[in-house]
């Protein structure tokens, strides 16, 4: 048995109007670029259907807009109580999936403190295609260190998952549609791969999958700035503020690696500044998070919001990382 994917944008129009019948397909993660061909309805259902799909680290995009907005409400009312609205501060709102709810967090910061420059960023916010050189239809889809995403080979959409993160993909798979994982398996070999798809370098396309708002945010403000940033990096730059919402979840991460990621995050935050942090289940639903301070080489709790932040010892115990 095996199951189809759905490959262009005509496919995915139909295909909102079975929801949520057939809502489980497999779509190319590149029409993502072209759902702004859609009315408002269908392109937020779309996105919502293209944005859930895993990378090769099993985690995926989903968010909505003004997600966070009473905890929000009462950050932004510390920081105007208790920042200088005329120094220029450097800002990192880290792994903001598509871009939505950073945008929000800006657009609300930008009128108290105009000097503000607003860097947002994501582990995987571009992906590159690589179309076959005779047939555009069959396609290759990269995360930006070259790993293979989706071989897109009609009437295939064959995602490539993690095996550490996404075995509950695999095992699904495998179970019903035994044909998808057995071709997935076969194509990554790069001879079979070579035989199906031949694609050339030269017309490689990148497509950034971040929020038609906030792409246009950044190209009209000149402090609001769109990167690639892995948790798991150290920072080469020092900030004021650092923002992780919904990120340090327990389903994402294990505690060792919270310790690495929130060790990073300490040691590119600079003396006295602030890291806002917490999660939610969905949008407009209360947040548990915690405003922290950067002093004397250790975090102090400003604010705490409901229960706390995810992993809050772990965070409150790290330091910089040697």
């Amino acid at each position: 048995m095996y199951q189809s994917g759905i490959y262009n944008i005509s496919q995915l129009s139909a295909d909102l109007k079975t929801i949520p019948f057939i809502a489980t397909k497999p779509v190319a993660i590149d029409l993502y670029a072209q759902t702004r061909q859609l009315n408002p309805e269908q392109r937020q259902a779309a996105e919502e259907r293209i944005l859930n799909f895993a990378f090769s680290d099993g985690s995926y995009k989903k968010t909505h807009s003004r997600r966070f907005d009473d905890f929000d409400d009462q950050v932004i009312a510390y920081l105007q109580k208790n920042l200088d609205r005329g120094k220029k501060y450097k800002f990192h709102d880290l792994a903001v999936s598509d871009g939505r709810t950073s945008r929000d967090f800006y657009l609300q910061l930008e009128k108290i403190f105009p000097a503000l420059d607003y860097y947002a960023s994501d582990k995987n916010m571009f992906v590159d295609i690589f179309p076959d050189r005779k047939n555009k239809i069959r396609r290759i889809a990269k995360d930006e260190k070259g790993k293979i995403l989706q071989i897109i080979l009609p009437p295939f959409v064959l995602n490539i998952y993690s095996p550490k993160r996404a075995l509950r993909f695999k095992i699904k798979k495998a179970i019903l549609y035994p044909i998808n994982l057995i071709l997935a398996k076969l194509l990554l070999w790069p001879p079979a791969l070579e035989l199906f798809i031949k694609i050339d370098p030269a017309e490689k396309r990148r497509i950034a999958l971040i929020s038609g708002e906030a792409r246009e945010l950044a190209a009209t403000k000149n402090n609001f700035h769109l990167q690639s940033f892995d948790l798991f990096q150290k920072s080469p730059d020092k900030f004021d503020l650092i923002r992780a919402m919904n990120v340090l979840n327990i389903s994402y991460f294990t505690p060792a690696e919270v310790k690495k990621i929130a060790a990073n995050i300490f040691a590119s935050l600079a003396e006295g500044g602030l890291f806002i942090v917490g999660s939610n289940l969905s949008a407009g639903t209360p947040v548990n998070g915690d405003l922290l301070l950067k002093k004397n080489g250790q975090w102090q709790s400003v604010l705490k919001f409901g229960r706390g932040t995810n992993f809050r010892e772990i965070i409150l115990s790290a330091q910089a990382a040697g």
